[in-house]
């Protein structure tokens, strides 16, 4: 029974809904407690996400860090998309120099394919001696060993990052709620 002021009178019990409305700090938009994820050390306003709102922050923002509070977000991966689903490798930003960077990366692919067979039918002296036929010997050959060991290096490093980021995107996470794991401890 609700007394005339709208509270609960003192023979009744009031049940307090476990079901907060909350904002999630992506979109804005409210919903409950249920719906919503706490994947960091945030509190307050800022504690509670949509699932759906953090994967697209993180599709776009490539990061797993918070940065509000800088807490590395933990993610347990259920493999793989349905190779269906799956997207090409694509540069990793849409800067001028990254978009030439993965081109380069990838004509030092097959550059290094190239590389490799001819090593692997003639032998190293073999390509050694071919190599110093086609760029002279002395100094111009260190030199162009030493280049060739930078790019390699380089585009290598460029190559790695590429297929990292191609693996996020085609792989299928689950963020893990913090508040959940407290409340269960």
């Amino acid at each position: 029974m609700l007394s005339e002021r709208g509270g609960c009178s003192k023979s009744s019990v009031c049940r307090i809904s476990s079901s907060r409305r909350l904002n999630c700090r992506i979109c804005l938009e409210e919903d409950n407690e249920i719906n919503m994820i706490s994947p960091c050390e945030c509190r307050g306003s800022v504690e509670f996400v949509h699932e759906r709102c953090l994967q697209h922050w993180f599709e776009v923002m490539h990061t797993r860090r918070c940065q509000i509070c800088k807490t590395e977000y933990e993610l347990e991966d259920r493999g793989m998309k349905p190779y269906t689903e799956w997207t090409l490798p694509a540069p990793l930003s849409d800067d001028w120099e990254d978009q030439l960077d993965f081109k380069c990366a990838l004509f030092w692919l097959v550059f290094m394919s190239r590389i490799t067979y001819v090593v692997l039918k003639h032998g190293i002296t073999e390509t050694r001696l071919a190599i110093i036929h086609i760029v002279g010997g002395g100094k111009l050959y260190y030199l162009w060993l030493l280049s060739f060991g930078v790019n390699f290096v380089y585009y290598s490093m460029v190559i790695y990052a590429v297929l990292k980021r191609w693996k996020e995107t085609n792989s299928v996470y689950v963020w893990k709620n913090k508040a959940a794991a407290k409340k269960n401890n």
